[in-house]
């Protein structure tokens, strides 16, 4: 959860900078995969409800995964290793399910910034958990 909660304020941030939602804003997604399954265009409020309902569980079940593995090294690169895997997860799987467009419709920046939320989220997520689990951090930088 508190992966999620670093995303959910750097994507705010995000937004207010460029001006304008990512390809692959929760709201977004929402909007399109209800469209898709259910033939329903979702209003504005409840596109960003539903994204952020959809948000919550599915960042929820990365850290799941993540205390289930074993722990291979230190936590930097360990929650660097899980920021790539879900970012090339999601470049993959999210145009395949209809969530986002095709890859190439992506700007090359929404590429370049969903790895950096990709990796903020492991690396948050794997120093939480490794602190929930009594690690000391400055040992491993």
């Amino acid at each position: 959860m508190a992966g999620t909660a670093a995303l959910f304020l750097l994507t705010s941030a995000e937004q207010r900078i460029r001006g304008s939602r990512p390809i692959y804003d929760p709201g977004r997604m929402a909007g399109r995969l209800v469209g898709r399954v259910l033939e329903v265009k979702l209003r504005s409020k409840q596109r960003r409800l539903a994204g952020r309902l959809m948000r919550w569980p599915y960042g929820a079940s990365w850290g799941a995964t993540l205390a289930l593995l074993p722990e291979l090294g230190p936590w930097p690169a360990r929650g660097l290793g899980l920021g790539v895997a879900i970012w090339l997860f999601e470049l993959a799987a999210l145009p395949l399910s209809g969530a986002t467009p095709p890859l190439r419709a992506w700007k090359r920046e929404e590429i370049l910034l969903d790895a950096l939320n990709s990796c903020l989220y492991g690396v948050v997520a794997t120093a939480t958990l490794d602190t929930l689990r009594g690690g000391r951090h400055g040992d491993d930088w």
